[in-house]
């Protein structure tokens, strides 16, 4: 997305996935993260921490920790958590990928939480990614705490249940 797009953005997602790239792409990360900020757009951030693609934890736990400090909405593993600890406050919205054992999301100062859905994985990966983006569509949408889990655990059931990330996913009329 070209960079002056963004303020006619809803919200701006990245991942700490991209970041993990390289200084050049923790340098278009970043422009995209205060383009965001400077026109007030909502900004999601999935840390998606990978060890084999940084140099060392401690510059993940620096990078990662920083662009989750400037998210409105955090996205991240029970594993991740220590990664982003000053991120962590009662004012950010977090989405917490608890494993088999569903997922709870922190908002409002409230906790909610979804129990995994017991699905055959078609083998496929993805199911995180499908997590985030049914969780921000029904944010988007307007949707209580409650109801974006459910529609982020349906999309990662899809995703994880079809022949690939996407071709499964359900069409907004059928959510």
């Amino acid at each position: 997305m070209p960079i002056d797009r963004i303020a006619a953005s809803r919200m701006l997602h990245v991942t700490g996935l991209t970041a993990a790239l390289g200084r050049d792409a923790q340098d278009a990360v970043r422009a995209a993260v205060t383009a965001a900020r400077n026109a007030e757009v909502a900004i999601s951030f999935s840390v998606e921490y990978v060890p084999e693609l940084w140099p060392s934890v401690r510059e993940a736990e620096e990078v990662l920790g920083e662009l989750a400090c400037e998210s409105h909405l955090l996205f991240l593993r029970q594993d991740e958590l220590d990664l982003v600890k000053p991120a962590l406050t009662p004012e950010r919205e977090v989405v917490v990928d608890r494993g088999a054992k569903g997922a709870s999301v922190r908002a409002d100062r409230m906790r909610y939480d979804v129990q995994g859905w017991q699905v055959p994985r078609g083998g496929h990966r993805g199911g995180g990614e499908a997590f985030a983006a049914g969780y921000i569509s029904a944010a988007l949408d307007g949707l209580i705490p409650q109801e974006r889990l459910h529609r982020g655990a349906l999309l990662s059931a899809a995703a994880v249940t079809s022949v690939s990330d996407w071709q499964g996913l359900p069409t907004r009329a059928e959510l």
